[in-house]
């Protein structure tokens, strides 16, 4: 009877010991440690990271990008008024929409007729630009050279025209040869093509050299035909050779003549653009200056023209029908570059340490600003106006050169960034807030150490640079929601390909399942990052290793994880926004690419079940069970794959590892 009691105690012992053993072995087992990270981001974007700042919010803030309250009709500045500020979207960051690279011409035009094989024109390409563009009637317009025939190295010079938003060509005139051999395209020393807007299907060229002047006004029509050019025109002035007031006004306004003396300031009739009226047809009036000399044209606005003076120290303003001076104001120092005119006044104060705003309509100062006479704040090239504010970049001396912010109305000093410069042919524009411009140009002027050449982008409220790239740029332009440049191009004007950025055109394509599509796998016309030197703007660590391809739609980016998780985390930050687990605890291989179509994602079945999820919230909406979950033995040196779902036709098609079956879903079902 003991030893009965004995066995029956031995073998409850060892009952318990096995139980207690096997339930902490499953317990050892289930044990996983997964990344303390988990679910976190531990590389923080940065600011101008952000989905507010996408093409989805720029078509909800700004609708049609297209739009000619977009355009940029004057490459200077954007109108004679000279602000240089557009009122649509621009660049959050850096991102290249598009760069011109031996772009096939679809059209080939010499003069009135467009041109092909007969005359030597075979798969014609671009070679490059040279000055900043312009942008009306839809097209990004601007002054390079061609290659006719691509069998060859024969180049001309051409007027071509550009789809703003993929940079395709869609025509290109040629000029200086043949029928336009009189023809041509000047640029300003601040690296801008002397292209200008005349009324909605007509523009105008410049046909002479660094300063204007001699070569005469050539007018095309926006289809691209040549229509004739006028040799008496011929604005000539240091820097900024003219400016043209488009229709209503259909007016070119210039200083005659370029050196010692500049003698008179000519205004030349535009209207009637069709009609060639021989030269000196288009003459309206002629201005003989007080004080000749070398004198700037500033801008134009309210029926009058503004010029500086080097000579008398003043600033002028002339009616613009009539010829007659209206106002003269005496200033403390000479007055050059570009100005601007806005709200009734005209801001002067370029090649001088001193800002004023003149009453546009009687010439009285309404304010000055003298901050910049302590450190020789040398002002320099262009003044812009926005949001009740003027901008302004200066010298300065030794290391004190800055891009400056001054309230319109009182000329109180707002901000000021540091912007380092040699001597500052360098324009900014201004766009949603920001301020686009050359921030240093690695030159040791007074001493100081070289900042590497740097193009930047800064907060026109508060004057913090938002992002900055290592670019020569000299003469940037804002038109339908991109920002353009000529990639090399410093204030010699030495252009090369024209480059687009723009975080507001084209919402990007979905990357909806594993190798993008069904059609064309792998292949997307969406443009990937140009530089990854610096590594990804953001890391978002899960608890375990991701094997999985991620997918993208709408801003997101949803991919599974080894700690048997599938998440969604925001595209431009990588913050969390949900994430769904599966229903197999000891998976730790989830290798499949999700798949996202009609607002659900498609997951697995790497656990053994099919999740249907909706794409907003994580939410489980079915699971379908293909097959007992099994762990997939694989052999040395060999990948453990995964099959990924795949969606065509309305029907999701997926294969199952655990019972060896292909599934067909309709997605309606």
């Amino acid at each position: 009877m003991e030893k009965q009691k004995l066995k029956t105690l031995l073998t409850t012992i060892l009952i318990l010991t096995i139980s207690i053993a096997t339930l902490t072995s499953i317990a050892f087992a289930q044990q996983i440690n997964y990344n303390p990270d988990m679910g976190t981001v531990t590389k923080t974007a940065p600011s101008y990271m952000t989905s507010d700042n996408s093409a989805y919010a720029a078509a909800e803030e700004y609708g049609n990008l297209m739009n000619e309250d977009y355009a940029w009709f004057d490459p200077h500045a954007n109108s004679p008024q000279r602000t240089g500020y557009n009122p649509g979207p621009a660049p959050d960051r850096p991102d290249v929409l598009w760069r011109s690279q031996n772009n096939p011409i679809p059209k080939v035009i010499l003069g009135m007729q467009t041109i092909g094989s007969a005359q030597g024109v075979i798969n014609p390409t671009l070679v490059s630009f040279s000055g900043a563009p312009m942008a009306m009637d839809g097209q990004l317009i601007a002054y390079g050279s061609i290659r006719p025939n691509s069998g060859n190295s024969t180049t001309r010079n051409a007027v071509i025209s550009l789809n703003p938003h993929t940079g395709a060509v869609n025509w290109a005139s040629i000029v200086g040869y043949g029928a336009a051999s009189a023809a041509g395209v000047g640029a300003s020393f601040g690296v801008a093509s002397y292209i200008f807007k005349v009324d909605d299907t007509h523009f105008g060229t410049l046909a002479g050299g660094m300063f204007g002047g001699g070569g005469g006004f050539c007018m095309f029509r926006t289809t691209g035909e040549f229509l004739w050019i006028d040799t008496s025109i011929t604005p000539g002035a240091v820097y900024h050779a003219c400016i043209v007031a488009p229709a209503p006004v259909y007016m070119i306004f210039g200083p005659r003549g370029v050196g010692a003396y500049t003698n008179n300031l000519g205004g030349w009739d535009l209207s009637d653009p069709e009609i060639d009226k021989g030269n000196g047809g288009r003459w309206a009036w002629n201005y003989t200056i007080d004080e000749p000399g070398s004198n700037p044209l500033l801008a134009y606005g309210d029926g009058k023209v503004f010029m500086g003076s080097y000579s008398s120290v003043s600033v002028y303003a002339i009616d613009a029908e009539t010829g007659d001076k209206v106002w003269e104001t005496y200033v403390k120092s000479a007055m050059g570059y570009m100005t601007c005119y806005a709200d009734g006044k005209l801001y002067v104060g370029c090649q001088s340490m001193l800002i004023y705003a003149l009453d546009g309509e009687t010439g009285e100062v309404v304010w000055k600003n003298d901050d910049g006479a302590a450190n020789r704040a040398f002002n320099v090239w262009n003044i812009n106006y926005a949001y009740g504010r003027i901008y302004v970049h200066d010298l300065g001396f030794g290391a004190t050169g800055a891009q400056k912010c001054l309230d319109a109305d009182t000329g109180e000093a707002l901000w000021a960034s540091q912007a380092l410069f040699w001597i500052g042919y360098y324009r900014t524009v201004v766009a949603d807030g920001k301020i686009y411009g050359r921030q240093s140009d690695q030159s040791t002027t007074t001493g100081r150490e070289a900042i590497p050449t740097n193009f930047a982008c800064w907060d026109a409220y508060t004057g913090e640079v938002l992002w900055d790239i290592n670019e020569e740029i000299a003469g940037p332009v804002i038109a339908y929601g991109c920002l353009y440049y000529i990639e090399g191009a410093g204030y010699g004007d030495t252009g090369n390909q024209l480059v687009a950025l723009s975080t507001a055109v084209g919402e990007p394509d979905d990357w909806a399942m594993f190798r993008g599509n069904a059609e064309t796998p792998g292949f997307t016309m969406d443009k990937g990052p140009t530089d990854i030197s610096t590594g990804p703007k953001w890391v978002f660590a899960t608890g375990g290793g991701i094997t999985s391809s991620a997918v993208v739609s709408d801003g997101r980016v949803y991919f599974n994880s080894g700690d048997g998780n599938t998440y969604c985390v925001d595209a431009y930050t990588g913050m969390h926004i949900w994430d769904h687990a599966t229903k197999e605890p000891t998976m730790t291989h989830f290798g499949s690419s999700p798949a996202i179509a009609d607002g659900k994602i498609y997951i697995g079945p790497d656990d053994g079940f099919f999740y249907i999820l909706d794409a907003d919230t994580g939410s489980e909406i079915k699971s379908i069970p293909m097959g007992t979950y099994r762990a997939v033995q694989v052999g040395a040196g060999q990948h453990n794959i995964k099959p990924s779902p795949i969606i065509a036709g309305g029907r999701v098609y997926i294969a199952s590892i655990h019972n060896g079956l292909l599934y067909c879903l309709d997605m309606n079902g």
